[in-house]
């Protein structure tokens, strides 16, 4: 390195301009396959097979790999109780306890870049990563000369493959237990404490392997999930094992099974919904004024609830003054009327505000399973079905009646669905509330006693400042008590 002449040796980077040429050969992998397949579908033992029996010239590039990798370099995990097991598409580097390999995108990097210099034809195995346009995107990228093709594995994989599978899962089965055969001689020889049998018989699943992607990563990404498009980059596009058309179906039912049964990881109350709810609860504290009115004029004066009664709800347009002269037409409400306006209108703007928050085509309503959990996004306490004297929420609907249906989709499930436009006012709701409960009156007085409500009331414990707490408790003008004292709806 020290010897001065033409022919000293010196290190790349101090090669003079004058002392080097640049081959007109450039180093860039032949072929790039991205296999497109949904979770637990044979996307990993499709790329074995194909790198192991039918082109042997490919070589691995998915994340997976780095833990292959490392375990052929004889690095052993480190457990992380702090952390959940890593998947196949998203393995945990950092239990290794490399420095380098705490950061995926640092070894991603230079994999890539590895990658990029390669002339060897590459594969990338990822569940995620291949289902998602933008990955896909940003990963042929890399790769503008070589031949780039999608493999779509959706429908019914080939009996040979599933053959092949099982029989690949029974080999390395027997391996597993050969090696630990011999270890339990060495141990024993030695006097040592022989390993444990962790060793399980491979299940008669067809695709009988670890976590591939793990349920939160899988959840957070679903609305993202897209078939390839040459549009992408792609030189070719191949379907293995359907059609296009097949593949189509088969992904959009997937995903609609999928989001019928997973909660909407991050979702928040919108703008839409934060308005609609301050409306509503401002509309009630005037609601709650004219209780308070109505029940001090009508002291003593019992032809004003007979008034009410006498109103035309079909010429209602302010339900404050019904009938022109004062009158509100919620004047002969009693507590279980507002308890049903209460839960009628929230379950109204959450049928409503759900799919406007989720933007997503597949959702289109509040799953009947989940509905605790996105009663408490939306209103921060729990849903609660026997404050209205009832078991659940099929049996809510039938107290209520209107305008909330569980409607069934074409997955199986049950979404919450309003009948009503998401505008409709909070004052068409008072006058369909009134007249339910004029319906219930004329049934009773025929006879028909099942026609009563029979809603508990709410414990009236004080409240910060002594006042009762609970939902939609405000009490009607009665003719008999003095003064109305209508409690707080929560």
């Amino acid at each position: 390195f020290h010897t001065p002449g033409p022919e000293r040796c010196r290190a790349f980077g101090s090669i003079l301009e004058e002392h080097h040429a640049r081959s007109s050969v450039q180093a860039a992998p032949k072929e790039v396959i991205i296999p497109v397949a949904l979770p637990h579908s044979g996307l990993y033992d499709w790329s074995l097979r194909w790198r192991e029996v039918q082109r042997p010239d490919f070589v691995e590039i998915g994340d997976d790999m780095m833990a292959d990798w490392s375990a052929l370099s004889c690095l052993s995990s480190r457990p992380d109780p702090s952390r959940a097991a890593g998947s196949r598409d998203d393995p945990h580097m950092a239990c290794l306890g490399i420095e380098q390999l705490r950061s995926r995108e640092v070894w991603r990097g230079a994999l890539m870049d590895l990658a990029k210099n390669s002339r060897q034809s590459l594969i990338h195995s990822s569940v995620r990563r291949n289902l998602v346009e933008a990955e896909r995107r940003s990963l042929l990228k890399n790769f503008p000369t070589a031949k780039k093709i999608a493999v779509v594995l959706f429908g019914k994989p080939d009996e040979d493959f599933r053959d092949w599978v099982k029989q690949r899962t029974r080999s390395d089965y027997e391996a597993a237990k050969e090696q630990l055969e011999r270890r339990r001689s060495s141990a024993e020889a030695a006097g040592e404490e022989p390993p444990v049998d962790d060793l399980k018989e491979p299940p008669e699943a067809d695709f009988p392997s670890k976590m591939e992607v793990s349920d939160k990563v899988l959840a957070h990404e679903l609305k993202n999930f897209s078939l390839p498009d040459k549009a992408e980059g792609f030189d070719e596009i191949r379907y293995e094992w359907a059609d296009e058309a097949g593949a189509k179906a088969g992904l959009l039912q997937w995903l609609r099974e999928q989001k019928a049964r997973r909660i909407v990881e991050g979702l928040a109350p919108g703008e839409w919904f934060d308005k609609k709810y301050k409306d509503w609860k401002d509309a009630r504290r005037v609601f709650q004024n004219g209780q308070r009115d109505f029940s001090t004029r009508s002291q003593g004066d019992d032809s004003l609830a007979d008034k009410v009664s006498a109103i035309d709800l079909s010429e209602v347009k302010d339900p404050h003054n019904a009938d022109g002269e004062g009158t509100p037409i919620y004047g002969n409400f009693k507590y279980e009327d507002w308890v049903v306006l209460s839960w009628r209108y929230e379950l109204h703007l959450l049928s409503h505000a759900f799919p406007i928050d989720a933007a997503d085509s597949d959702r289109l309503g509040v799953p009947e399973e989940h509905m605790e959990h996105y009663w408490r996004i939306y209103y921060h306490h729990h849903f609660e079905p026997r404050k209205l004297g009832a078991a659940n929420l099929r049996d809510a609907l039938k107290v209520l009646k209107e305008p909330i249906q569980l409607k069934e989709t074409s997955s199986g499930s049950r979404i919450l669905v309003s009948t009503c436009d998401r505008e409709s006012s909070i004052d068409a709701f008072v006058v369909s509330v009134e007249a339910y409960r004029r319906d219930r009156c004329r049934r009773i007085e025929a006879g028909d006693e099942s026609a009563a409500l029979n809603i508990p009331r709410q414990s009236k414990a004080p409240g910060p400042e002594g006042k009762a707490t609970g939902k939609g408790v405000m009490k009607s003008a009665p003719k008999t008590t003095p003064k109305a004292k209508p409690p707080q709806p929560s």
